[in-house]
């Protein structure tokens, strides 16, 4: 996975605001051109960022030679933890087309630090392609889950929907969909 922190406190405590809102600062997801990730992060975390994109390495085949790759599992988008006094500097980034925001909304979409650590775990745990479904309104929200066994266990999720009889258990991102991967049913328990 491509992540670094810079400028965190390394186990420390962290003081809170009034707001509940940790000094350090929120996650917030932001738009990049395509195939610029890793410019962009990499221009970011020298300005004192903290910046972390969700890759997942995979292995491509051609006819002559296999390579190891790492695939973007959200294109065009990098998490960024930063104080909201310096949302204005994140756009004024080249590179940016803008930060992503909720529905209905004019202010940045805040991102739990739980649910950035669960897709770092799923990224960090599966041997399977791990999709991201934007399209939210056509999955089943089910039941909150937790896994017990195998790569996954400890993850919480909730069971997104079944696909030719597997399960897809999925991490919520605010604004973007379902990070999901596919578990076998005997590994989870509900919630």
């Amino acid at each position: 996975m491509y992540s670094k922190s810079v400028g965190i406190s390394n186990g420390a405590a962290v003081n809170v605001t009034d707001e509940g809102e940790a000094v350090h600062g929120v996650w917030v997801a932001i738009m990049v051109h395509t195939n610029c990730e890793r410019r962009v992060a990499d221009r970011l975390e020298h300005l004192s960022f903290e910046c972390y994109i969700p890759v997942q390495e995979e292995i491509h085949c051609w006819s002559d030679r296999m390579k190891k790759v790492q695939r973007m599992v959200i294109p065009s988008i990098v998490f960024v933890r930063c104080q909201e006094s310096r949302f204005v500097e994140l756009r004024r980034q080249s590179l940016v087309r803008g930060l992503l925001t909720n529905p209905g909304e004019g202010k940045p979409a805040k991102i739990p630090d739980a649910e950035i650590e669960r897709l770092r775990f799923m990224l960090g745990q599966s041997d399977v392609p791990v999709e991201l479904d934007g399209n939210v309104r056509q999955l089943e929200i089910g039941s909150r889950v937790i896994v017990m066994r195998g790569v996954f266990r400890g993850l919480e999720g909730t069971v997104c929907y079944m696909r030719d009889g597997t399960l897809h258990v999925g991490v919520l991102l605010q604004g973007l969909g379902y990070a999901h991967v596919e578990i076998d049913k005997k590994d989870i328990r509900e919630i």
